[in-house]
């Protein structure tokens, strides 16, 4: 008893430590709704977009039999479409009531979180701005909502998302489009053979900015969630993950919105007008899968999905192109040689005259012509569409063309629907093979996962191809008449060298380990959680030979190319590892060290957070944050990133032998999903001693603890309990909350809906909930623990604060 109060004591005096570091670091809470600022912009009325181009498209969207006109943005009778005029998008009431609004008989939709938005400059811990509410909708027949009945339908799982950039309205209306039809429309007939899970707005914050980014994170503003993947800084973008990795979805779309210029401006300042003036496409589609993507995978987004939504598209009459981007690279020379190392061309591209020449502005401030080359987008492990495919799915990304905003929306929704209407009638068609299809991939990838061996490569960064492939782009030029001086629209293609990365080889890779040992805080591992990995710890001290890192060199350039991943450089002085030396030895670890074993689904993911070389490492973060950070009251390495300066021995070690080690494990760290008025920031891991000292206290078996740090409105909350943590059921199982009033836990009934309610007593004075999951104990007196293998299912909804003054004191 007295060991027990002791532990008691020492946890009681951690949260303490805890609380008051939050009391200095956090930011107030305004328990208001958002300021009444307008959702949406002005239509920019500098556009090169004269009247007889928005006639074309106008013309082109009627033509595609679409019915847009029971969206709220245009219900709200607010919004308008002319230059120079305010364009609104949806406000979150008006989201909320149109989600609300539709049938329910194959439809269940929570909210999973209330986010709230700092304002102030870069930097400035200041008084949140608001918070906003996120919504998600789950379409099935049944229909159900928690992630275990839904995989239990045995049925491939669609994720269709819009608005992660918070200006790129029109993914977000796509998604409630498509929801409508779903629900009580024509496309309802699907859910006979698949489910679909729709976040219209990811970005919830940035759509009331009407910005990029979203200022969920205290340290900066405007982050790019859609560079966010792999550092998890946004609230908005771990409790994202934290769903993808509970409900397991077999394909990912992405919708966004691209600029619809190709080469537009005027040549030397003359008033000349160009050969070619707009891009033609109403959409570009984009696969870029990493290259430890299963090959299965790859390929049936390439071979089965990709003709037939470019044939869709074409059958409603728009047009597509694979997502472009431009480089001015040599004849000879392969654009974007290494994903991550290259040069962007400044934004005054101009083309000439048909050809494949562009002119551009010279170091001298002069001009030159070069050969113009396309390459489709970076394989980016901090890129949505990517990471999620790692977690063994299919994915793409659509981009909409024409203005944001207000001008030709119709058509810039028709290319999103167009798009997923035809993903989710092909996954429909091919049902029981897409199934089959996605569930081996996903076994290989474990498999693969035990195999140390010199084929078997983790790959970090790759070659485009050396050839590229013909691809024409679908143009629009502007033809004055010479008689009336009247100008309109001829439609031409313009014929490009194409670079696709999925035709790309290796360049920078390693021999893929049997498991990663990690030395680092749990702060660390609280946010490499998110990746919906399975941890272990040792048993006992342990002497293991590993091989090692030492930094070597770091810098933002490599000769003359800039390596900073984007997303990553706004912070001053930002740079990256750019060489390591590797060395095999005998390393001590501690008693409750963290190890990732390779032989599970999502394990790739997270080793690309791991290894030096790899361009979004948690040692780039440190050397990118270390100057800025401690000026705004944190500390990258309390963040949970790797301290990485050069002559250092990094911190993670690669285990390369065959057998496992003397490890227990702590599977999957677990939250619960909060609802409306709060929301997860983090969940600390617990080691063996812990579990088993709550274990005797219940006198059940402790399936998964969850110490969560909560973000709160008020103080109480309702929260939906995960389902499983890796292969461990939890929907049996008894909750309890530890009472910090009593100081005794609490067992905890489930309200009418399921859901549990978290009362103010479960809430210490630094806003920790500490819930447990238990069962009876087994008649052989074993408890099943949090096991996990290679399916897990939820991780950790990591923090996002430079708190962890809290620390294990056996590490």
């Amino acid at each position: 008893m007295k060991r027990k109060m002791r532990k008691m004591h020492q946890f009681f005096h951690k949260t303490c430590l805890l609380a008051l570091a939050l009391l200095f670091v956090l930011p107030s809470i305004a328990a208001a709704e958002p300021p009444a600022i307008p959702w949406g912009g002005i239509n920019n009325p500098n556009l090169d977009y004269p009247d007889y181009l928005r006639e074309y498209h106008n013309k082109k969207f009627e033509a595609t039999g679409f019915d847009f006109s029971f969206l709220p943005r245009i219900t709200n009778g607010k919004s308008s479409s002319a230059l120079g005029e305010k364009a609104y998008q949806s406000t979150q009431d008006e989201l909320i009531g149109f989600i609300a609004s539709l049938s329910t008989k194959n439809l269940r939709w929570k909210i999973v979180g209330e986010f709230p938005s700092y304002g102030k400059a870069e930097g400035d811990a200041s008084v949140s701005d608001g918070s906003f509410k996120l919504p998600i909708l789950v379409f099935s027949d049944p229909a159900v909502f928690s992630p275990s009945e839904l995989k239990a339908l045995k049925k491939p799982v669609i994720w269709l998302q819009g608005q992660i950039h918070g200006g790129e309205s029109a993914g977000g209306d796509a998604m409630l489009v498509l929801a409508k039809r779903l629900a009580e429309g024509d496309l309802n007939y699907l859910l006979e053979k698949i489910s679909v899970i729709i976040v219209p707005r990811y970005n919830v914050d940035g759509a009331w900015r009407n910005q990029r980014g979203t200022n969920s994170y205290r340290y900066r503003i405007n982050i790019d969630q859609n560079r966010d993947n792999q550092g998890f800084e946004s609230a908005i973008t771990r409790t994202m993950h934290r769903l993808v990795n509970e409900y397991e979805p077999f394909f990912f779309g992405d919708a966004h919105e691209q600029g619809f210029t190709l080469g537009t401006g005027y040549v030397d300042g003359n008033n000349t007008r160009l050969t070619i003036d707009w891009m033609g496409n109403d959409v570009s589609t984009l696969i870029a899968p990493i290259y430890n993507h299963p090959e299965a995978l790859k390929k049936y987004v390439s071979e089965v999905f990709e003709p037939a939504y470019h044939k869709n598209i074409e059958d409603r009459g728009l047009n597509w192109a694979w997502y472009i981007q431009t480089s001015t690279t040599p004849p000879g020379e392969t654009p974007g040689r290494v994903v991550g190392l290259r040069d962007f061309i400044p934004a005054d591209v101009r083309a000439r005259s048909g050809d494949e020449v562009v002119l551009v502005k010279a170091a001298d401030g002069g001009a030159k012509y070069v050969p113009l080359q396309t390459f489709d987008g970076a394989i980016d492990t901090g890129i949505t569409d990517p990471s999620f495919g790692l977690k063994g799915a299919c994915s793409i990304l659509t981009e909409a063309s024409t203005p944001a905003i207000g001008i030709n929306l119709g058509l810039r929704i028709a290319g999103h629907v167009a798009t997923y209407e035809s993903v989710m009638k092909t996954a429909y068609e091919r049902a029981d093979e897409f199934y089959d299809t996605v569930i081996k991939a996903r076994a290989d990838m474990a498999a693969r996962g035990e195999k140390v061996a010199e084929d078997n490569k983790l790959v970090l960064t790759i070659h485009y191809p050396e050839t590229p492939v013909q691809h024409n782009i679908p143009a629009l030029t502007a033809v004055q008449n010479e008689k009336t001086k009247e100008w309109s629209l001829k439609e031409g293609v313009f014929e490009s060298k194409m670079f696709l990365s999925r035709d790309g080889t290796p360049n920078v890779s390693v021999v893929q380990p049997r498991a990663y040992i990690i030395k680092a805080n749990d702060a660390t591992i609280a946010r490499l959680a998110h990746s919906g990995v399975v941890f272990e710890r040792l048993n006992n001290e342990s002497e293991i030979e590993v091989e090692a890192y030492t930094v070597k060199a770091a810098d933002a350039y490599v000769g003359d190319t800039y390596v900073v991943p984007s997303g990553m450089y706004g912070w001053t002085d930002a740079k990256v590892i750019t060489e390591v030396s590797t060395s095999k030895k005998k390393v001590k670890f501690p008693k409750d060290t963290y190890v990732m074993y390779m032989d599970q689904v999502r394990a790739t993911h997270a080793a690309y957070a791991l290894e030096p070389l790899s361009l979004r490492n948690y040692g780039n973060y440190y050397l990118c944050m270390k100057t800025d950070m401690p000026t705004m009251g944190g500390d990258p390495v309390a963040e949970g990133f790797f301290k990485a300066e050069v002559g250092d021995e990094y911190p993670v070690y690669r285990y390369m032998g065959e057998e496992k080690l003397d490890t227990y494990s702590i599977g999957q760290l677990t939250a619960p999903f909060a609802t409306e008025n709060s929301m997860v920031e983090w969940v600390l891991p617990y080691d063996k001693a812990e579990k088993d000292e709550i274990a005797d206290e219940l006198g059940m078996d402790v399936l998964c603890i969850s110490k969560a740090w909560m973000w709160l409105k008020g103080k109480d909350f309702t929260a939906m309990m995960p389902d499983s943590a890796g292969d461990v059921d939890l929907t049996g199982a008894q909750w309890f909350a530890y009472n910090w009033k009593e100081k005794s836990y609490e067992k905890l009934e489930p309200e009418e809906d399921g859901d549990y309610k978290i009362k103010d007593s479960y809430i210490d004075s630094g806003n920790n909930v500490k819930l447990v999951a238990a069962a009876d104990k087994a008649p052989s007196g074993g408890g099943s623990g949090c096991n996990a293998g290679s399916f897990g299912l939820l991780p950790l909804l990591v923090f996002s604060l430079g708190l962890f003054a809290v620390k294990n004191k056996k590490r």
